[in-house]
């Protein structure tokens, strides 16, 4: 881990996490402490700790994104799409819930929504994140 923050600051890759994930293989972050923590335990065990960032609310709002505000049928689109590997949208990020059951997903079932994250889909948008860092938190 020590090798991989260094290079995570100078650089932040948006596509270094999962592929297997609802709005595609990006960088993921909350407003919500508590999932920032289920997320880093469920990756990394009584070893994961919680990025903390501070950003400016009218410099995020000049970055492309999609807001999707409840799990309506085009959340449940984009998500499918998502779990399919099927996404080609520009968006600097994507805002909306996640998929509680996504091995379901695949299988052609219908996803259940949780949660709140942003994923952070351009590498414009995770240098400006990281900026913003504020620390650590266990």
């Amino acid at each position: 881990m020590s090798m991989v923050l260094p290079s995570l600051f100078k650089a932040p890759h948006v596509t270094y996490g999962s592929d297997e994930l609802d709005f595609g293989q990006v960088f993921y972050v909350t407003s919500d402490p508590a999932q920032a923590k289920v997320w880093a335990r469920k990756l990394l065990g009584d070893a994961g700790l919680v990025m903390k960032f501070t950003v400016d609310a009218k410099e995020f709002s000049l970055f492309k994104g999609l807001v999707i505000k409840s799990a309506n049928g085009n959340w449940e689109r984009y998500v499918t799409l998502g779990r399919q590997w099927n996404l080609t949208d520009n968006y600097d990020y994507v805002a909306g819930p996640f998929v509680a059951n996504s091995g379901d997903v695949r299988k052609g079932e219908t996803p259940i929504p949780k949660g709140k994250p942003i994923a952070i889909r351009s590498t414009k948008m995770a240098v400006w994140l990281f900026k913003g860092f504020a620390g650590f938190e266990n």
